[in-house]
């Protein structure tokens, strides 16, 4: 699968994660049917419940039990300052939804502490050579309509 149709398919479950999925489903059921408009299938959405939210939600239960982790007096500020464990709920259920995602620690310079930015399927290239990861891009803002700009790591 090419890099554009890899990005296009996360970024539509991405949409689908995060309530945005009515346009998808019409766009497939009006594939599967010609009628679709004629038979009044695009008014049967419940966009109130979304199941496939639902279900990830419930199966990325890693974090919901708490987690107890033996850290040193030094390191718990850190991990506090940090969100971990946020960070860390919210990537068991972007990798359950998603399949995929990269756990960045960067460097926040006006609090002058690091930080953890989750970086999803559709948003980042990955560049292999015999199995071994030899660049990653990743979208870090929309400067306007037409503009992305992308960070861009390699030896």
């Amino acid at each position: 699968m090419n890099e554009l149709k890899r990005q296009e398919k996360f970024r539509l479950r991405f949409e689908m994660y995060n309530d945005n999925y009515a346009d998808q489903v019409k766009k497939k059921l009006g594939q599967i049917y010609s009628a679709f408009a004629e038979l009044r299938l695009d008014v049967q959405l419940h966009t109130n419940s979304n199941i496939f939210k639902q279900v990830v939600d419930s199966i990325s239960n890693v974090y919901s039990y708490g987690v107890t982790r033996g850290l040193s007096d030094n390191n718990k500020a850190l991990y506090e300052e940090l969100k971990v464990d946020k960070v860390m709920t919210q990537a068991n259920r972007y990798l359950n939804a998603l399949n995929d995602v990269v756990l960045q620690v960067g460097w926040d310079d006006a609090k002058a502490i690091p930080r953890l930015m989750l970086r999803v399927p559709h948003k980042t290239e990955i560049t292999y050579e015999d199995g071994e990861v030899k660049a990653v891009s990743y979208f870090v803002k929309r400067l306007d309509n037409k503009t992305e700009r992308w960070a861009y790591w390699s030896d």
